[in-house]
């Protein structure tokens, strides 16, 4: 008799993020960094062109641990909820760079962050609903926020014209509630 076979189906990959990488000294252009999405891991390679097929690269996957902060429960920090709120927005980390700098550290020192401006909530400053963490539960893949209808950085370069001294009056108020 032959043996039951198990067949799984490939996720078509995601792109995740392009970064160019250019010469230091003369702006020159070298490379794309391409990051992507695949069955639930991470994949990056350096490609020659800015123009490319995403099925046809073959890159490295990304280590877990150099790309996600290790959750750690005794640090007091908020778990997002399950299910995630409508109006959630995943902050998730660059990918651009990881090798050299991981970026674990960095989502759990913000996470930290906002625990602390989560307990004191005020108009002017984000809603934070918490860490989401992988299924796994060792890791923290994001941070959970209220999406905004925009941000200061679209607001920025949409050209929008900005109040700088409201701006910077409303965030002072928040932190000094």
């Amino acid at each position: 008799s032959l043996a039951p076979h198990t067949f799984v189906a490939a996720m078509p990959r995601k792109l995740v993020d392009t970064v160019d990488a250019h010469n230091s000294d003369t702006y020159a252009y070298l490379y794309t960094e391409v990051t992507w999405e695949e069955n639930g891991r991470y994949y990056q390679t350096e490609h020659r062109s800015r123009n490319f097929d995403l099925n046809d690269l073959v890159g490295e996957l990304i280590p877990e641990d150099k790309i996600w902060g290790a959750w750690d429960p005794s640090l007091g920090l908020t778990v997002a909820p399950d299910p995630l709120p409508e109006d959630a927005y995943i902050k998730i980390p660059r990918f651009s760079g990881y090798s050299r700098t991981p970026r674990g550290a960095y989502i759990m020192a913000e996470a930290s962050a906002l625990q602390i401006l989560m307990e004191k909530p005020h108009p002017n400053i984000c809603t934070y609903y918490g860490c989401v963490l992988d299924n796994t539960g060792r890791f923290a893949t994001g941070l959970c926020m209220k999406r905004y209808s925009t941000t200061l950085f679209d607001a920025f370069t949409n050209g929008n014209p900005l109040d700088h001294r409201a701006i910077l009056s409303g965030i002072r108020a928040g932190l000094d509630d």
